[in-house]
């Protein structure tokens, strides 16, 4: 579950400031920077606000790319570039590519491997 839990940071206030810093990072670069900042501030985080911060980077990466959708069915990844009739789905040759891990955290790793090596702009 992505998300900030109050045990990590008991301010709303902050909670949200966070959550809205995140939702309007542009690069991979702001969320490296925004990361780290959350780690001098408060210290290590849990796995929830890591699922977070690597959401928040397919989301830019995503945008970035012109990927339109990122999903997962299985182990199968289903990238969608454009939209209405011109839209596709990235496969390589007739396949889908594929997630090996079965643990939540890394296939978000994979997903962003993908994204950065995988679509070109």
């Amino acid at each position: 579950q992505a998300r900030i839990p109050a045990t990590y940071l008991e301010e709303t206030r902050l909670r949200i400031d966070l959550y809205r810093k995140l939702a309007m990072a542009e690069t991979s670069q702001r969320i490296r920077e925004l990361e780290e900042d959350i780690r001098d501030r408060f210290g290590p985080y849990p796995p929830e606000v890591d699922a977070l911060i690597k959401l928040a980077e397919i989301r830019c990466l995503a945008e970035q790319k012109r990927v339109v959708s990122v999903e997962s069915q299985g182990n199968r990844l289903k990238c969608r570039i454009g939209s209405g009739k011109n839209s596709d789905l990235v496969k390589f040759g007739s396949r889908f590519p594929r997630l090996r891990s079965n643990n939540a955290l890394k296939r978000l790793d994979e997903i962003i491997v993908f994204l950065r090596n995988y679509i070109a702009q």
